[in-house]
């Protein structure tokens, strides 16, 4: 009923135990209903009876897979129940809103890992966790946006870059001690200094939603827009390192200057090779239908 929608990769660190590795992921809903299902009405007692069993079923059944959806699962590596060869791992579940009567609860949609802190988003904004001693994940700071997340990419230091889409009208949830951040549109990639609580500049390329955002090693970042867009667009580090640096100015940039990528087009997804001798160099792998084209 359920498939992966985003995960990541971050470490916590201890004195005791030093680094240690853990995987975060949520989920998304793929059962489909059936409308036709209770389209006939019932003809005695009989029958009334079993359709309100049936529809009481499907209505737990969506709850629970909604349930799932806003959670997020966390796996790391126990040391202490690990032995004689078997490895074991410890699953914890970091619930990043609760649920609420009146306001829909949102799904978790994209999880990130930044500096440490494992980032959750929603429609209705940005959470971050970081861990307790016992390795618990508590929550850190939430910040409010009420827009759809695409994809969300650390860059240097405690910026994010968060590409959003549609702002929702919906009533949603959201924690009372969120931080609510200015939107001045509501699609672009957002760069977000997550210390400061504010955004810093908007990259406004694309006619479309932004589906990857990809960092490159030498300060420059790629930006794929969705199909109606289909191009991939190149900013460079200097554009990036002028809005990221702190200043007095606490005026949100437009920028739109980029530079096109003859290709690959429309992808689904950008990954960084690099040299296997250290040099700094390095291609991209673009992910395009049934076909990875290599970018040098």
């Amino acid at each position: 009923g359920t498939t992966l929608a985003s995960m990541t990769v971050g470490s916590i660190t201890s004195e005791e135990e030093g680094d240690r590795v853990y995987l975060a992921a949520c989920f998304r809903i793929t059962r489909q209903t059936d409308p036709n299902q209770f389209r006939l009405p019932p003809q005695n007692e009989s029958e009334r009876r079993r359709r309100e069993a049936a529809e009481m079923q499907e209505q737990m059944i969506q709850n629970q897979l909604l349930d799932v959806t806003r959670q997020v699962k966390v796996w790391m590596y126990d040391a202490s129940e690990s032995n004689n060869g078997r490895v074991a791992f410890r699953e914890e579940l970091v619930v990043p809103n609760a649920t609420n009567a009146v306001e829909r609860t949102p799904s978790t949609t994209k999880v990130a890992n930044l500096a440490g802190d494992l980032v959750c988003g929603d429609e209705a904004g940005l959470q971050i966790f970081d861990a307790t001693r016992d390795r618990r994940f508590q929550r850190k700071m939430a910040f409010q946006y009420l827009c759809d997340i695409d994809c969300m990419e650390p860059l240097h230091g405690n910026y994010l870059a968060v590409s959003v889409s549609r702002k929702s009208t919906e009533e949603i949830s959201v924690p009372s001690s969120a931080v609510r951040l200015q939107m001045p549109t509501s699609r672009g990639v957002y760069i977000v200094d997550m210390s400061g609580a504010t955004v810093r500049a908007v990259l406004d390329g694309h006619r479309d939603r932004v589906t990857c955002i990809r960092p490159l090693p030498d300060g420059r970042l790629l930006t794929a827009g969705g199909k109606f867009d289909a191009t991939v667009q190149l900013w460079n580090s200097e554009t990036l390192t002028k809005v990221t640096k702190r200043d007095e100015d606490d005026e949100i940039k437009i920028l739109s200057e980029s530079k096109q990528m003859k290709k690959p087009g429309y992808v689904f997804d950008l990954i960084v090779l690099p040299d296997n001798n250290g040099r700094a160099v390095f291609a991209i792998a673009a992910a395009r239908y049934n076909t990875i084209n290599i970018l040098i």
